[in-house]
Parts: structure tokens; sequence; C-alpha cells
């Protein structure tokens, strides 16, 4: 009996399932303990932090023979992609704002508050690029002409992972060039998203920096 479809989505992404799994875990068990909104924080950098860990592993022992096996089977296609890019980026940014707007109130926390703010803000961000990272790679090997990378036939995941994270820190490409508009048109959704993120970083940070002052 073949599965549903998104049941095979999770099925054939074992990083996904034990970053979700890692994250609800963590986040109940915080729960405990925390208020709500310091446990969802905390749920998600657990899960966010094991997800990017398995992607890391996944890059050292991936070579360009993987990820041609794995583009057909494990990209989520452009719009699922850009939309968990953004759904990440806002969620964890209003969950810090809430947080940080109790923090006053937290009884001794709110040092607890202002670290889960800080690493809330770089690991959703690494998740962000890595996302568009994994489907950079997957894109390229389902069509070569999309990508071009200097003097490197068969890139492997760590060029990808350079190419995302440049478009991520500067909204433009580098020395790799795109070839087709659906990639162009890729990279300016990713350098939309990018902008106004590292933006709000900035003005959390300016707002995070003023009320240590005070």
């Amino acid at each position: 009996m073949a599965l549903p479809r998104i049941l095979r989505h999770f099925r054939d992404r074992p990083a996904l399932i034990q970053g979700i799994a890692s994250a609800v875990v963590a986040g109940a068990i915080a729960g405990l303990k925390l208020r709500l909104s310091q446990a969802v924080l905390v749920g998600w950098c657990c899960g966010v932090t094991v997800y990017l860990g398995l992607a890391v592993r996944m890059a050292v022992h991936g070579s360009a023979a993987t990820i041609r096996q794995r583009a057909a089977r494990l990209d989520l296609g452009m719009g699922f992609i850009s939309g968990v890019a953004l759904a990440a980026a806002v969620a964890s940014i209003s969950a810090i704002i809430i947080d940080l707007g109790q923090a006053k109130t937290a009884n001794g926390l709110a040092g607890l508050s202002i670290a889960l703010a800080a690493a809330t803000l770089v690991l959703s961000w690494m998740f962000v690029q890595t996302a568009f990272a994994l489907h950079y790679a997957h894109s390229f090997y389902r069509n070569h002409q999309c990508l071009c990378f200097p003097n490197t036939q068969e890139p492997d995941y760590w060029d990808f992972f350079y190419f995302s994270a440049v478009v991520g820190m500067t909204a433009q490409v580098s020395d790799v060039t795109t070839g087709t508009a659906g990639m162009r048109r890729l990279v300016l959704v990713h350098s939309i998203i990018s902008f106004f993120y590292n933006t709000a970083i900035l003005a959390l940070g300016v707002n995070l920096a003023a009320s240590l002052a005070a």
C-alpha cells in the first residue's frame, strides 16, 4: 500500500523528523519550568540544532553522486522552501518579541530570555540558509544550467552552503552565477527574505542594547 505523499516526504527526510521530534520533546520538558514563550524558543533552538547537525553530517559525507541521487527524491520545491524559510523567520522573531516583552517581569529569568533571543536569531538564520542551500544543490543536479560555479563541474554541498550564505548575508550573488529564470526568481525570494530578516535582527539588537543600558 502506497503511503500518502506528505508521509513519504517525512519518511524520506530523517533529519526533518528528528529535528521536529527534538523540538517537541525539548519544548515540552522546558514548559514544565519556563514560560510558554521561553519553552517554545527552547524547543525551536533544540530542533534547529539537531537539524543543522544532521545537515552538516550529510554535507561531510555527501559527494556529487550522492547529491544527484537525492535531488529528485528529496527536493521540496521553491514554493515550499520559501514558505518554510519565511515562516521560520517570522515565527522566531515573533516569539522573541513576545518573550523579551515579558522579560521585565520574569523574576530573574531576564538573562535567560536574552540568551534564548540571541540563540534563536543565530540558529534561525542558519536554518534559513541551510534550507535554501539544500534546495540549490538539488536544483543544480536536476538542471546543471541553473547555476555556474567557476572551475567546478560537480560542486558539493559546501559549495551550495557558500552560495546560500553569500545571498543570505549580502542579498546578492558572488562569483557563482545564475543561469535560468527560475533560479533567478528563487535567489530573488531568498534575497528579500534575508534582507528583511537581517533588518529585523539589527532592530532587535538595537532594542536589546537599549533595554540593557536602561
